[in-house]
């Protein structure tokens, strides 16, 4: 009989692995773009009682309804679209080229998500849905903050 010594496996060096991980943490921090919209308009956004969270975040388009945050003596009424200030005649056109720059099978459940100040004449907000309405553009969100 041959006596044989069983040979212990050697341990795995963990050593290099805390500086591994930190490498990917910081190759994420700098690689994720966190956006955020700009919004240039004041808002005071009614209130209500019931709200309903929006499925699907990515595929909303958001219009703002306010005076303009720069000019400060002027208390015309603008229109932003996303990042982009628009006029009442510019919005169909704008929204169905967001509309269609979604993939086709999300492009019936694209929605406009429309804060608007509480403020704000009704006729501007019913010609904007007139417009919304000329793009077939139908699915239509008021954002609104929850009455405490």
């Amino acid at each position: 009989m041959i006596n044989r010594k069983k040979k212990k496996m050697p341990e795995i060096n963990t050593s290099a692995l805390p500086d591994i991980i930190f490498m990917l943490l910081f190759f994420f921090m700098v690689v994720t773009v966190m956006r955020k919209r700009a919004i240039k308009v004041t808002l005071d956004l009614p209130t209500a009682t019931q709200l309903v969270k929006l499925k699907h975040p990515s595929i909303h388009h958001h219009l703002y309804l306010g005076k303009h945050k720069e000019k400060i003596g002027d208390n015309k009424t603008v229109i932003q679209l996303n990042d982009k200030f628009v006029s009442l005649d510019q919005i169909g056109s704008s929204v169905r080229k967001l509309r269609l720059s979604q993939p086709e099978m999300y492009q019936d459940a694209v929605n406009t998500c429309l804060q608007a100040d509480e403020n704000l004449e009704m006729k501007l907000l019913s010609d904007i849905k007139i417009e919304l309405r000329k793009a077939e553009q139908v699915n239509l969100a008021y954002v609104a903050k929850k009455k405490e």
